[in-house]
């Protein structure tokens, strides 16, 4: 931008515009525009009335009413599963910092876990990390492995993609790496007409380095994005790939799904053991250009995240954790002598609602998955068979247990509810 202007930005439909000054009636030329949607001002013209589209000169300026950015937890700060994970050799979306998710299909053996080790002189004191503990330097041609967020449908209708107001998208991360090489960033799209995928390649320039980087994507102008909580944009950046995903050209532009172009010349981050990336700062945003780090207050991101996961452990413990001091479980009582396999649930309110009904799961006191315990008697277990309710407000009704439970007893358990994507 050059220097003594300044950007004004979102606009709800393309240009010509034109500005008028506060308090004035005399229009002011646009000198730049940057997208159909940013336009460059006089720096003097800071504070305009209105902006309108010529020649009907009817308002079309307004605050931004979606938030910048399209990721949640970007900085990568909130972290409900506590526990690193370690031995990852499949594709089961494992997350450890909330929403973001390894994808590993059978490209070596990796270590998922937050570190407290962002880049320096950045607001980004935590991190993600994949570390390579088994390698695999000859990759089967079905092999990937990804890192990633899904986003759903409600987030993503701003972005009036399926018209010709399609805006485009901009990614920017931070990344460091101890080997240097060619990744790649994708964009999917699920919908019920076929899947649609774009990529663009970045370089690690220099190893063990937090680099800045950038990626900016046309919007699709193809087909619209269902309105509803199902997984509809999805971002991957590509640490390596078989020649399933890498054989073809890559695909720069919108296209339907096809395999061989979604990674090509991407570098095998598995190839040595103990190569590692470490991810924080993501965002992904309207526009051809990457703007400041849109910073979510904690308190906010976590609600954001527990739209997909919570739990009733204390934010610091670990689901499956020996926890008695501040533990807030749900209690259940007998409430009919002739059928002692259920138990009534004292209603399990969710702080948020969830995306969808999620599936629960369930703890003792002592950590052992799947039971229930007396209340103060943690020696004292029922193992949990199923629960009877469940919304993506609470868990509630009854759960029923394997063998009889004692009459006109108190009985408690913890839980963890995932409705991710």
């Amino acid at each position: 931008m050059r220097s003594g202007h300044v950007l004004v930005a979102p606009l709800p439909v393309p240009g010509p515009y034109r500005a008028h000054l506060t308090g004035e009636k005399v229009a002011v030329p646009i000198l730049t525009v940057v997208d159909p949607y940013c336009l460059v001002v006089p720096q003097d013209q800071v504070n305009p009335a209105a902006i309108s589209q010529d020649p009907a000169l009817v308002s079309a300026f307004s605050p931004h009413k979606h938030r910048t950015n399209l990721l949640d937890n970007g900085a990568h700060v909130i972290n409900q599963r506590v526990s690193a994970l370690t031995g990852i050799t499949t594709d089961a979306g494992q997350k450890v910092v909330d929403r973001w998710a390894i994808r590993n299909g059978g490209l070596g053996t990796y270590t998922l876990s937050q570190l407290a080790a962002g880049p320096a002189n950045t607001e980004f004191v935590l991190c993600s990390k994949l570390l390579c503990t088994t390698a695999d330097a000859a990759p089967a041609a079905g092999d990937y492995l990804l890192f990633g967020q899904s986003i759903e449908g409600f987030n993503l209708q701003h972005l009036l993609w399926g018209t010709p107001l399609a805006r485009a998208v901009t990614c920017s991360f931070w990344i460091n790496m101890n080997t240097i090489g060619t990744f790649v960033v994708e964009l999917f799209r699920s919908e019920g007409a076929g899947n649609r995928c774009i990529s663009a390649t970045f370089t690690v320039n220099a190893a063990n380095t937090w680099e800045y980087k950038t990626v900016t994507f046309p919007g699709d102008t193809t087909t619209a994005i269902t309105n509803d909580s199902a997984a509809r944009l999805s971002l991957a950046i590509w640490l390596g790939g078989g020649t399933t995903y890498t054989s073809g050209t890559l695909g720069t532009s919108w296209a339907a799904q096809t395999n061989a172009n979604r990674a090509v010349g991407c570098s095998n981050l598995s190839a040595t053991i103990n190569n590692f990336a470490q991810v924080t700062g993501c965002q992904l945003e309207v526009g051809s250009f990457a703007s400041a780090f849109a910073t979510v207050p904690f308190a906010q991101e976590l609600i954001n995240c527990m739209r997909y996961y919570q739990k009733s452990y204390p934010y610091a413990n670990a689901p499956g954790s020996v926890n008695a001091a501040g533990m807030t479980p749900t209690y259940c009582k007998v409430f009919d002598t002739t059928v002692l396999t259920r138990l009534a649930i004292y209603q399990a309110q969710f702080i948020v609602p969830m995306r969808g009904v999620p599936v629960v799961s369930a703890w003792s006191s002592d950590g052992t998955a799947g039971d229930i315990n007396a209340y103060n008697a943690a020696a004292t277990k029922l193992v949990i068979s199923s629960f009877n309710d469940i919304s993506e407000r609470s868990v509630s009704g009854w759960l029923t247990t394997t063998a009889n439970a004692t009459a006109d007893t108190m009985y408690q358990f913890h839980w963890a509810a995932t409705a991710d994507i």
